[in-house]
């Protein structure tokens, strides 16, 4: 699999009494190969890079603006099985994306502390982990899907705050995961579900 797009944004606007303008240019692309290792397992692998402007409220002048966009790559390797004649289907994948220009909240509101879209660039961030999802019939009309996901995120430059270097980032959970059943009645077409959630302990790196 082969894939690219060329991304052109330009704005144009006013803040106040201050013109603003910006225009961006970027390529983004994702290329993948998926080999089948035997009839029931399959290994998959994929680069992809990205790119997000910054939200036009941010690149203001008193919002600590303007941002250079934020620009991330990524690398998954995955594998993926089938089991009980299909009735199983078992996921596994490590992925690893850095990103450049992470935009954050600003505490302080901008320069003039009134600014609620003011943010400011973390600079260079990694999140890397495992993730895991298994989906099986238990009967014909009782399904369970479970999911696991282990995250190490950690932020690698900070200039606004070095102190925050080498913490996670705000809200990212070490480990989370789900538990969901899915019965389906036959005779009416319809189903129910139920499920729960797991997320493990979230840090503030910046409180």
């Amino acid at each position: 699999l082969l894939g690219g797009r060329v991304e052109r944004f330009t704005d144009n606007g006013r803040a106040g009494n201050l013109p603003l303008s910006a225009s961006l240019n970027a390529l983004t692309g994702r290329a993948a190969i998926v080999y089948r290792l035997r009839q029931n397992i399959s290994a998959f692998t994929s680069f992809s890079n990205s790119f997000n402007r910054a939200p036009s409220l941010a690149q203001t002048p008193l919002a600590n603006g303007p941002h250079d966009p934020e620009r991330g790559r990524q690398f998954e390797a995955a594998l993926k099985a089938e089991l009980s004649q299909s009735r199983v289907l078992l996921n596994a994948s490590y992925f690893r994306i850095n990103k450049d220009n992470v935009l954050r909240l600003d505490p302080n509101f901008g320069p003039r502390g009134d600014n609620f879209s003011a943010v400011f660039p973390i600079g260079k961030v990694r999140n890397q982990g495992l993730e895991f999802d298994l989906t099986g019939k238990l009967r014909r009309d009782l399904s369970l899907i479970l999911n696991y996901s282990f995250l190490d995120s950690v932020i690698l430059a900070d200039r606004f705050t070095p102190s925050a270097t080498g913490k996670a980032l705000p809200n990212a959970a070490r480990h989370s995961g789900g538990l969901f059943l899915r019965y389906d009645y036959q005779q009416t077409g319809t189903s129910l579900h139920i499920g729960s959630e797991m997320r493990g302990r979230r840090f503030e790196p910046y409180a």
